[in-house]
């Protein structure tokens, strides 16, 4: 096997464990690791980097629910064969209408901020000469189509190695940016006295270590949200090699924690340099420089090598929809919940004989090709369609990342010893849905 070469498995017989930490991690992160240093002022500093910790444990345990919930059931696993078994057609069809709203809200939003990003980043190294945002649309959709063919996770490994290094880096610049001025980066002034300042964050303002429990209550869906990566989590446990529950434990917490150590990095330092001021895109605090137009041409990059990996989930779950919106058109079929106890350790599936290095079935291809002509078309259009794409990322986001794992582990190991943790999970879920959603339609409070 080759890390390079994509046509072939990066593991023997299946996705090595690196392949997948890479993927996963670029799953997790993305727009919301800027938007957190937001996040931490309105919980505070102190409340802020405690929920960044425990939101990385709670993810890594809904992640724990599927993959266990997937050796049950065997190969291959997916939401929709995990949420029939355990709650019925019922809990199928919701499920994989979160994962829909989800990928759909994440899609549109990459294709916005990609081609913006390359309209306002690329005249830095064009000139004026550089096209116009029409243009680069159409360069962000040549990019996007074929990637989102791809038939699997693991052949996305390299884009997912580049977004991880890109994100690395835009991180380095934050730490940089809030070292001293006596220091290493004393030329890189987050406020320097010139007209390339930000006029939204400069002069800082306050950097409070605690603010007030509905100010930790408003950041709460944003920070426990931001680990979402179980919509990947059935496809990384069928193309993983050995997927033993070790394994998949060595993926989470490699991936999760990465992500875990970024946040902290990017959302503490980020509030600690200019306080209350800070904007929701702490790239827009930074003046304007070179590096930091750099930072935001390569954020255009990361969004683009995130798209296939929401089309992936999409084209899947959108699939499963019409399946089911079949079966129910004909004669039907009752499925009954399964009950399960724990096998240890879990069981291997089966690696999947080699199909090519594109999806091209065309219940699968159909989805993702429309998928990408929305994504595109709206972006093409500046179409505001800001907080639809809110209130879909707050009902799907918190059914994929909390409720449905949750669900499903409780159903399928009833009398396992951490299902009251489950059910705590889905209570913690509801509030982060509602919560969410007030503040996606009352966005003043």
């Amino acid at each position: 096997s080759s890390f390079v070469d994509v046509s072939h498995p990066s593991g023997e017989g299946g996705a090595s464990l690196f392949s997948s930490i890479l993927n996963m991690a670029n799953t997790i992160m993305g727009t919301g690791l800027l938007a957190l240093p937001r996040c931490i002022s309105l919980a505070g500093l102190v409340p802020g980097l405690l929920l960044i910790v425990l939101s990385a444990l709670i993810n890594v345990g809904t992640n724990v629910f599927l993959s266990d919930a997937a050796a049950v059931g065997g190969h291959p696993a997916s939401f929709n064969k995990l949420a029939v078994a355990a709650g019925g057609p019922a809990l199928a069809l919701v499920t994989d209408a979160a994962v829909v709203a989800n990928a759909l809200g994440a899609g549109i939003s990459y294709a916005i901020v990609a081609a913006d990003g390359l309209t306002l980043g690329m005249p830095l190294l064009l000139g004026a000469a550089s096209p116009g945002h029409q243009a680069w649309v159409l360069v962000v959709a040549a990019i996007i189509t074929p990637l989102s063919l791809l038939r699997s996770l693991d052949a996305l490994r390299l884009t997912s190695l580049l977004a991880v290094l890109i994100l690395g880096g835009i991180s380095g610049l934050v730490l940089l940016y809030a070292l001293p001025a006596s220091g290493p980066a004393a030329d890189l002034d987050p406020c320097p006295a010139d007209e390339t300042a930000s006029p939204v964050s400069c002069p800082p303002g306050e950097v409070r270590l605690f603010t007030s429990p509905a100010g930790v209550l408003a950041a709460l869906p944003t920070l426990v949200m931001a680990y979402g990566c179980q919509m990947s989590t059935p496809t990384l446990w069928n193309e993983m090699e050995r997927p033993t529950r070790p394994r998949m434990l060595a993926l989470y917490a490699s991936a999760l924690g990465t992500a875990m150590l970024l946040y902290l990095l990017v959302g503490g330092l980020g509030y600690a340099t200019f306080g209350d001021a800070v904007a929701e895109n702490i790239l827009k605090s930074y003046p304007a420089t070179l590096a930091v137009g750099a930072a935001r041409l390569g954020l255009a990059l990361v969004v683009i090598f995130s798209f296939p990996i929401q089309a992936l989930a999409l084209r899947q779950s959108a699939a499963s929809i019409a399946s089911e919106l079949r079966a129910c058109g004909g004669a039907g079929r009752r499925r009954a919940p399964a009950r399960a106890v724990r096998q240890s350790p879990l069981p291997e599936p089966a690696p999947a004989a080699p199909e090519g290095l594109f999806e091209l079935s065309p219940h699968l291809a159909t989805p993702t090709a429309g998928f990408v002509l929305v994504a595109t078309a709206l972006a093409a259009a500046g179409v505001q369609i800001g907080i639809v794409v809110d209130v879909a990322g707050s009902l799907g986001a918190s059914t994929v990342s909390i409720i449905s794992p949750a669900i499903i582990y409780a159903r399928t190991f009833p009398h396992d010893r951490f299902v009251p943790l489950a059910h705590c999970a889905v209570a913690l879920g509801l509030l982060v849905m509602v919560t969410g959603l007030a503040g996606v339609l009352n966005p003043t409070q």
